[in-house]
């Protein structure tokens, strides 16, 4: 009896560890399904900006054509550092999604790294479970018979 309390500790404490694990693989999923979606999502702002920037550029021209001012010397290089200003804000945005979808990355893989510890440690632990209730019977087989004094 005490030895198949020790089987089904031991089998709940592995089954703890495997639902551990898959939890922490499920999140690691969820991690890099996130850096993803993180990285679709600056490349669609980031054509946003250059959208505007064109559209702002655009708009210069037109006022200083409106002005009679035309498009070479300072006009161009105003219109020039709106489209490099862009380009730059770009950069920096694509530069921080990659660095936040890299600690994500990162991240998951941790995840994973623990779930598989815990599942390792909860074979380690039901082992040490039947180890203890086999102690336990032999020690209780040892004493049977023998009285006290």
């Amino acid at each position: 009896m005490a030895f198949g309390g020790g089987l089904l500790s031991a089998y709940g404490q592995i089954e703890a560890g495997r639902a551990q694990a898959k939890a922490a693989r499920r999140n690691a999923d969820i991690k890099r399904m996130q850096a993803g979606e993180l990285l679709e999502r600056a490349e669609i702002n980031i054509g946003e900006v250059f959208r505007e920037s064109r559209i702002m550029a655009g708009n210069q021209a037109s006022s200083y054509a409106a002005a009679g001012v035309g498009l070479d010397g300072t006009p161009l290089l105003v219109i020039e550092q709106t489209l490099a200003r862009a380009g730059e804000e770009a950069s920096l945005m694509r530069r921080d999604a990659q660095f936040s979808a890299n600690m994500l990355r990162l991240g998951a893989d941790i995840e994973e790294q623990q779930g598989k510890s815990l599942e390792r440690a909860s074979y380690i632990a039901a082992a040490g479970t039947l180890i203890g209730s086999a102690a336990g019977i032999a020690g209780a087989k040892g004493n049977v018979g023998k009285g006290a004094g």
